[in-house]
């Protein structure tokens, strides 16, 4: 009696029941957020005549520039990609690596926008984050990283390390 105690009791405990919380993967939801990011990053890349789309499209490109938000369409694509099909292999290196890229690609389209008025100081934030949304710097995070390696190893020096980044 005993021994059929425990059958039933093992067998009601594989069933799941009703007060248990579904789980869905961590994966699964940063591929579903990446991808709702593509499909909203293409109603800005269209202007579509929205507050919240023009507003976060200025916001975007005032911080990565014109060149970052382009690059950074097709890496939230291959973001998806890499959240939803890999499977249990690990993706934080690669995810990591793709938003450097779009980083070094903004950096490099400032430096080659010629943007040597920038001003000094505090100033030089706001010119950028305009320039960034003019489309013609960099933005305010890649055109101060750009600003700094050109100025700490001159422009064709921070070329040659952006690019080395960028490709490795």
């Amino acid at each position: 009696a005993a021994s059929s105690r425990r059958k039933k009791a093992s067998n009601n405990d594989n069933k799941p029941t009703a007060q248990d919380p579904v789980h869905i993967p961590s994966r699964l939801l940063a591929a579903a957020v990446c991808l709702a990011l593509v499909l909203f990053s293409f109603l800005m890349l269209f202007e579509m005549d929205g507050i919240l789309p023009n507003f976060c499209y200025r916001l975007i490109v005032g911080l990565i520039g014109r060149t970052g938000f382009y690059f950074s369409i097709p890496a939230l694509i291959y973001l998806f990609c890499i959240m939803a099909f890999s499977g249990n292999r690990p993706v934080a290196l690669r995810s990591v690596s793709v938003l450097f890229f779009v980083f070094f690609a903004g950096c490099i389209a400032h430096l080659a926008s010629d943007c040597d008025d920038l001003g000094q100081g505090f100033a030089i934030i706001g010119k950028l984050y305009k320039g960034g949304a003019a489309g013609s710097t960099g933005g305010v995070l890649c055109g101060l990283a750009a600003f700094a390696l050109g100025r700490i190893l001159s422009v064709p020096g921070a070329y040659a390390v952006l690019i080395i980044l960028a490709v490795f």
